[in-house]
C-alpha cells in the first residue's frame, strides 16, 4: 500500500491499515467524501467506546464512522445529533433528508447507533461527563457557534477524547471555524488535512491513544511525515471523489438514453391514444342521438303523472284523510324520539377531557412509537426466552358495536406479538345481526377467542362479569368493544410481570384514535399516585389486573355503570399495596373517539359522576379516611378531597429566614398575621445579620405581637442552617418553611396545607406559588430539569388548564420548594432537617424531600393553597454556588434525577410541562435488553 520511502519506518505500520481501502457504502454529495478513508483509519486506530457527531445532514461522515464500527465489530455506541431542518449556512431542507437517512440507518446500524433529533444544547444534558471518546463537530460554522459547541461539549470528552472539525480551510461567507481552529491548535495536540475543505484533529484528552499521540506529535512535527500523511489520505479520498464523478456522468448518460427511449415510446402511445379517442367520439355521437330520443319520451310521461297528481290533491278523499296523515306523522316522530332517549349507549368508561391535538404528535409517533420488522424479530426472540410466559385474558363486553370497529378491536388482539392470550367476549344481548355473525366468524378462526351471549341486556358491569366467567389467565386486561390495543401491549405486560412478579395492577399510557385512524391526545401518566387517583381515574386504559384479586374483591359491581372501572380499581388498590401497582410508560391503548356518536360517559355524564363519587366515598370509608368530597375546579366531572382538621387545631409554626429586605418581610408577616384564616399559629423570624435600620424597627414592632418570635442567627448565610435553627426554636406540631418574599393570596392557604400535612402518609406539602404578574412560579418540582431539578409548568399563566388537569388536582411529586413547605415537626426531625453541610444554599429542599421519599413518605402538591413568591422572579443567583450544590445533588441522587416517577419519560425535560420528548427517555425494552451496556441517557 505504501510506496514512498520516509525516514520514520514506524509511520508505515501506523498508517498502513487495510480498513482505509474498503469502499464507503453511503455516498452522498459532500466534501466529507474525501475524508472517509481517514474516518475509517481513526476508528480503527482509537477503538472508541462512544462516538458523537454534532451536525449530520445527509450522514456522509456519520455513516462512515458507523461502517467502520460495524466492519471492525466494535462495541461502540454512536449518536448523531441534528435538528435535520438546516441552518443559515446549509439553508433549510425538507423532511426527505431525514427520512432517507433514517431509513438507511435503521436497517443497518440501529443496534448500536441512535439519531437524536434535537439541538446540540438540548442533547448535551443526556450525556455523562467524560463519556465521549470521539466527537465530530460539523454544525453551524460561525466562530461563535463552533466555539460555543466546543466549550459546551468539552466536559463530555473522556481521557482519550478526540475532536474533529470540518471546513477549517473555508473563509467565505460567515464561516469562522478556521479562526477557532487556529486558536485551539496552539493549545492542544493537533493535526490538519488540507484537502476536502480541511479537517482538523484535536487531541483534548490527557491519555490519547498511541496512534493519535504519534499523529499529533511526531507526524505533525516533521515536515516530511506531515506531507506524506496528508498526501496519502488525499489520494485515497480523491479516488472516491473521482469514482463518484465518473459514476455521476455514467448515470446522466444512462438517464439521457432512458429519456430518449421514454420519449419515443410516449410518442407512439400518444398516436395510438389519438386514434382510440377518435373512434370513441364517433361512438359517443351515436349514443347522444339515442339519449335525446329517450329524454323526449320521459318528459311526456312526467307531464302525464303531474296531471294525475293534481287531480288527486283536488279530490274529496284527499281532504277527508288529512287529519289521519298528521296523526301518523306525529306517531313516527314520537317513535324516533323514544329511540333516541332510551337507546343504549356504547359501553365506555371515559370520564376524561380530551387533550388538544398537536401536529408534533404524529411526528413523535413516527419517530418513537412505530415498530418495524427488526423490532418484531427482537420481541419474538425475547418472548422465546421467557421461562414463565403468563396467560393474559382480554375481557371485552360487546353491545351493538358498529361492525368495522368491532372487527378492528378483535383484530388488535389477534395482532398481538405476545401469543399467550385469550380473548373473552360477552355479547350483552345485541339486536344487530352483524354482531353475532362477526363474533362467530372470529371464534371459528382462532381457538383463543371465546364468546358468551347473554339472554338479556345487563349493561357493562354485568356483561364484563359474564366475560370474566370465561377467563383463565393470570391477569385480565379490560378492552372496550371499539378500542384498540397497541401491537406490543400484552408483550409489555408480560415483561412487567417478569420484572415484578408480585404486581397486582399494571397500567399504561393511552391516546385517542378517530374514525379515520388518526391518533391524538396522548395521556402520558405518572407512576402510581393515590392522590391523583382520588381526583380521577388515572389508571383507566390500558388497565390490567391480577385475576385472583378481581375475584376476591367481587368483580364489577352493578350500579356503578359509567365508572365501573374506577370502582373496581379502587377496590383492588385497597386490597393490594402501592409497590404492587406498576406503570408502563408507553402508549399501549387507543381510545376510540367517534365524530358523531358520544360515549356513555358523555351522554350520561351526571350518572357517571354520581357513580364515581360513590366509589370514592366507599374507598375513603374502607381506609378510615374522614374527608369531604367536592367538585374539582375547572373539571366538574373530577373530584377534590377536602381533609378535615381536628376539632382542636394544632399549633403551626411558620419559619421565615430573613436578612434586611424589610419591605418584603413586612408583606410576608402581614399576610401571615392578618390575612390568614388559621389559628393557632406562630411566626418565627430567623434574622441573619440584618443591618438596615428599617428592618430592625420592623422586627421590634413585630416582636410586640405574642404570636411572633424573633431568633438571631448571625454568621455566614446558610439557608439550611437558618431553617433548622428556626425549627429548634418553634413550638408547633406543624412546621411551615416560608421565604420572606412570599405573600398570601387566599386566606385559607394554611388550612389546606395543614390538613394535608396531618395525613400520616404525607411527608411534605407544597403550595401553588405565583410571580407578581400571575405567572406560575411553582407547581411542584420535577427531577432532571436544568441543573438537576426544576418546577412544573414554570411561567404558565395562573388560569392555565392543562390537558390532564395536573395544575388543578392535588397530586404527588418528588419534591416541593422550601419557599413554602408544610410538614409535621416529627417528620422534619425524623430525617434530621435540611442538610446544612452539603446543601447550604441550593437544592436543600429537593434533597430533603428525596430523603423523605426514601422513608416512604409522600410529597404532595396542592393547588388549593395559593400564594405569591415575589422576589425570585427577578433576584439573581450565585451561579458558582448553585452549580456546586447541583453537582452535590447529582452525586447523591443521580439515579433518581434521571427517573422522576411523577414525570413521564416520554415527556421533554427542556420544559417540564409534559410536552413531547424528542427523543423520549424511555428506551424500547427489547432494544434495552439487546444493548445493556448503554451509558447515554439520551437512549433510555
Amino acid at each position: 500500500m505504501i510506496q514512498h520511502q520516509i525516514s520514520d519506518d514506524g509511520a508505515l505500520s501506523r498508517l498502513d491499515r487495510p480498513i482505509c481501502l474498503i469502499w464507503p457504502e453511503h455516498l452522498a454529495k459532500s466534501a466529507w467524501l474525501e475524508h472517509l478513508p481517514f474516518a475509517f483509519w481513526i476508528v480503527d486506530a482509537t477503538r472508541p467506546r462512544m462516538i458523537v457527531e454534532l451536525g449530520t445532514h445527509y450522514g456522509t461522515s456519520y455513516c462512515g464512522f458507523l461502517q467502520a464500527v460495524q466492519h471492525l465489530q466494535l462495541a461502540t455506541r454512536c449518536y448523531a445529533v441534528d435538528t435535520w431542518k438546516g441552518n443559515p449556512q446549509t439553508e433549510s431542507y425538507g423532511e426527505d433528508v431525514y427520512d432517507q437517512l433514517r431509513a438507511y440507518h435503521d436497517r443497518r446500524y440501529a443496534a448500536f447507533s441512535t439519531l437524536i433529533r434535537s439541538t446540540f444544547d438540548e442533547a448535551v444534558q443526556h450525556f455523562a461527563n467524560a463519556s465521549i471518546d470521539l466527537l465530530h463537530i460539523d454544525g453551524y460554522h460561525t466562530y461563535d457557534a463552533v466555539r460555543h459547541d466546543f466549550e459546551t461539549w468539552l466536559p463530555k470528552l473522556s481521557r482519550h477524547g478526540i475532536v474533529l472539525f470540518h471546513d477549517i480551510n473555508v473563509r467565505e461567507r460567515d464561516f469562522g471555524i478556521w479562526r477557532l481552529w487556529g486558536e485551539l491548535a496552539t493549545q492542544y495536540p493537533s493535526f490538519e488535512f488540507l484537502h476536502g475543505f480541511g479537517l482538523g484533529i484535536l487531541g483534548v484528552g490527557e491519555d490519547l491513544p498511541a496512534d493519535i499521540r504519534w499523529l499529533t506529535g511526531t507526524a505533525s512535527g516533521q515536515e516530511n511525515l506531515t506531507l506524506f500523511t496528508r498526501t496519502l489520505f488525499e489520494n485515497l479520498g480523491r479516488r472516491i471523489r473521482e469514482h463518484l464523478g465518473v459514476a455521476a456522468i455514467q448515470h446522466k448518460l444512462a438517464a439521457s438514453k432512458g429519456s430518449v427511449a421514454r420519449l419515443t415510446s410516449a410518442i407512439a402511445e400518444r398516436d395510438e391514444k389519438i386514434a382510440r379517442i377518435s373512434a370513441e367520439l364517433s361512438a359517443r355521437e351515436g349514443e347522444l342521438v339515442s339519449l335525446a330520443a329517450t329524454l323526449a319520451a320521459r318528459d311526456g310521461e312526467i307531464d302525464l303523472l303531474n296531471n294525475q297528481l293534481d287531480a288527486l290533491h283536488n279530490s274529496t278523499c284527499w281532504r277527508i284523510t288529512a287529519p289521519l296523515r298528521s296523526l301518523v306523522r306525529g306517531a313516527r316522530l314520537g317513535i324516533g324520539l323514544t329511540r333516541q332517549l332510551s337507546g343504549r349507549a356504547p359501553l365506555h368508561d371515559r370520564n376524561v377531557p380530551p387533550a388538544p391535538i398537536t401536529d408534533d404528535y404524529a411526528e413523535w409517533i413516527g419517530l418513537y412509537d412505530t415498530i418495524n420488522d427488526d423490532d418484531r424479530r427482537a420481541i419474538a426472540a425475547d418472548i422465546a426466552r421467557m421461562s414463565d410466559a403468563p396467560l393474559i385474558s382480554v375481557i371485552m363486553p360487546v353491545y351493538e358495536t358498529l361492525e368495522p370497529f368491532l372487527r378492528a378491536a378483535i383484530e388488535s388482539v389477534c395482532a398481538q406479538l405476545y401469543p399467550h392470550w385469550e380473548l373473552c367476549i360477552a355479547d350483552d344481548a345485541s339486536t344487530k345481526p352483524h354482531v353475532q355473525r362477526v363474533l362467530k366468524e372470529f371464534v371459528a378462526l382462532d381457538s383463543r377467542i371465546r364468546c358468551a351471549t347473554r339472554d338479556a341486556n345487563g349493561h357493562i358491569s354485568a356483561a364484563t362479569n359474564s366475560a370474566l366467567d370465561l377467563a383463565t389467565g393470570v391477569f385480565v386486561v379490560l378492552l372496550d368493544h371499539d378500542d384498540l390495543l397497541a401491537e406490543t401491549a400484552l408483550y409489555e405486560i408480560a415483561l412487567e410481570l417478569a420484572a415484578h412478579p408480585d404486581a397486582d395492577v399494571i397500567y399504561s399510557d393511552s391516546d385517542c384514535i378517530d374514525d379515520s385512524g388518526r391518533r391524538s391526545a396522548p395521556y402520558f401518566k405518572t407512576d402510581w399516585d393515590l392522590d391523583l387517583m382520588r381526583g380521577h381515574n388515572m389508571v383507566t386504559h390500558l388497565g390490567a389486573y391480577r385475576r385472583s384479586l378481581v375475584e376476591k374483591v367481587g368483580r364489577m359491581r352493578v350500579g356503578f355503570e359509567g365508572s365501573q372501572d374506577y370502582d373496581l380499581t379502587l377496590r383492588i388498590v385497597d386490597a393490594s399495596a402501592p409497590e404492587r401497582i406498576r406503570h408502563i410508560p408507553a402508549v399501549l391503548y387507543h381510545w376510540r373517539r367517534h365524530a358523531v356518536s358520544a360515549s356513555f360517559s358523555e351522554t350520561a355524564r351526571d350518572r357517571c359522576v354520581v357513580a364515581a363519587r360513590r366509589a370514592i366515598r366507599e374507598h375513603l370509608e374502607r381506609n378510615g379516611v374522614r374527608a369531604r368530597i367536592d367538585v374539582a375546579p375547572k373539571f366538574p366531572s373530577w373530584t377534590r378531597i377536602v381533609y378535615p382538621l381536628p376539632g382542636k387545631r394544632p399549633l403551626v409554626s411558620i419559619i421565615v429566614p430573613t436578612r434586611d429586605k424589610w419591605d418584603l418581610l413586612a408583606g410576608c408577616a402581614d399576610g401571615v398575621l392578618t390575612r390568614t384564616d388559621y389559628s393557632p399559629l406562630e411566626l418565627v423570624i430567623v434574622d441573619n445579620d440584618s443591618k438596615e435600620a428599617k428592618t430592625q424597627r420592623l422586627l421590634e414592632l413585630l416582636a410586640q405581637d405574642n404570636r411572633v418570635k424573633i431568633v438571631r442567627h448571625p454568621g455566614v448565610f446558610n439557608y439550611a442552617a437558618i431553617n433548622n435553627r428556626g425549627v429548634q426554636e418553634a413550638n408547633g406540631d406543624i412546621i411551615v418553611l416560608m421565604n420572606n418574599d412570599v405573600d398570601v393570596i387566599s386566606p385559607v392557604w394554611l388550612e389546606e396545607m395543614a390538613s394535608q400535612a396531618l395525613r400520616p402518609e404525607v411527608g411534605a406539602v407544597g403550595a401553588k406559588l405565583l410571580y407578581a404578574d400571575g405567572r406560575m412560579q411553582h407547581a411542584g418540582v420535577v427531577l432532571g430539569v436544568g441543573h438537576g431539578a426544576g418546577h412544573f409548568f414554570h411561567a404558565a399563566a395562573r388560569d392555565t388548564v392543562d390537558a390532564w388537569g395536573f395544575l388543578w388536582m392535588v397530586r404527588r411529586v418528588s419534591a416541593v420548594t422550601g419557599a413554602c413547605m408544610a410538614l409535621r415537626r416529627s417528620v422534619y426531625l425524623e430525617v434530621g432537617g435540611l442538610d446544612e453541610f452539603n446543601f447550604p444554599i441550593g437544592f436543600n429542599d429537593v434533597d430533603f424531600c428525596l430523603r423523605l421519599g426514601e422513608r416512604g413518605y409522600a410529597i404532595v402538591w396542592t393547588p388549593h393553597a395559593e400564594l405569591y413568591h415575589l422576589e425570585s422572579a427577578t433576584r439573581g443567583a450565585d451561579t458558582t454556588q448553585l452549580e456546586r450544590d447541583a453537582e452535590q445533588l447529582r452525586r447523591r441522587w443521580g439515579k433518581h434525577l434521571n427517573d422522576d416517577p411523577f414525570y413521564n419519560p416520554n415527556c421533554s425535560l427542556t420544559m417540564a410541562e409534559f410536552g413531547l420528548g424528542f427523543p423520549p427517555r424511555r428506551r424500547k425494552p427489547w432494544l434495552a435488553k439487546a444493548v445493556s451496556s448503554d451509558t447515554c441517557g439520551a437512549c433510555r
